[in-house]
């Protein structure tokens, strides 16, 4: 049989992961909140012209690989704990007015897109999610727990936070206390 490494499961101090745990239990009860105002958001990574790494073919074939295309958007993803609200995805490319997009009106689109020149996550796309999750949230009446990473690009101004409140997962245990990096 063939397997494929994925993750980072296996390099994650399984005690510090326990305390995040706890951490987040903490959090949920001292707030008080319900399944549906805890909230998990996280980015990944989509390699939209990279072929598969494997195939099958007949020992007999000669099989080569060829280049990999490494063109990539990244998508924000952001739900709630009970599934009932999914935020509309932020796609995150380089091209300020994408060629694909030429005929699409994306007011109808299910996807919010935003250009950044690495095509990579940063602090004020960050904030600007932020401050439309938490206005959302005060029109809704409701106060809601974020769970998020540790990356640097997680600044949070928590005083221009109003309903939403962050908790940042302890570092290099998302892989397993992270809703969004367990699959879901």
């Amino acid at each position: 049989s063939s397997f494929k490494e994925t993750g980072e499961g296996d390099s994650v101090d399984l005690a510090r992961a326990a305390k995040g745990r706890m951490d987040v239990q903490e959090a949920i009860s001292k707030g008080n909140y319900s399944a549906k105002d805890v909230y998990n958001a996280d980015e990944t990574g989509l390699y939209y012209r990279m072929p598969p790494s494997r195939s099958l073919a007949e020992k007999a074939e000669n099989v080569k690989g060829v280049k990999k295309q490494k063109d990539r958007v990244t998508v924000l993803l952001c739900a709630n704990a009970d599934g009932s609200d999914k935020r509309i995805p932020i796609l995150i490319g380089k091209s300020v007015n994408p060629q694909c997009f030429k005929k699409i009106n994306l007011d109808l689109f299910q996807c919010k897109y935003v250009a950044q020149k690495s095509a990579w996550m940063d602090s004020h796309i960050f904030e600007s999610f932020l401050i439309n999750l938490d206005r959302d949230m005060r029109n809704q009446g409701r106060s809601i727990l974020l769970l998020i990473d540790n990356a640097s690009v997680h600044c949070v101004n928590e005083t221009s936070l109003t309903n939403v409140k962050v908790h940042f997962l302890e570092p290099n245990t998302t892989s397993h206390i992270q809703p969004c990096d367990a699959g879901i």
